[in-house]
């Protein structure tokens, strides 16, 4: 068996989530309070929803 066969069977599964929310509100809060970091290793998310400053808003979930 050569060394790539060997490091490839060694390897986690990498899983990545990915979404477009569209812009809203209740769906960014939605993937926020439902994401489990236990499962997913990235959360690659699109056109995310703005607040009035058009920055992103943070969240206080740990």
């Amino acid at each position: 068996m050569s060394a790539t066969t060997n490091e490839a069977n060694d390897r986690e599964d990498f899983k990545v989530w990915q979404q477009n929310l569209c812009k809203s509100y209740s769906a960014w809060e939605h993937l926020l309070h439902n994401l489990y970091h236990e499962t997913y290793n990235l959360a690659c998310i699109q056109e995310p929803f703005l607040n009035s400053l058009n920055l992103t808003n943070a969240s206080s979930l740990s």
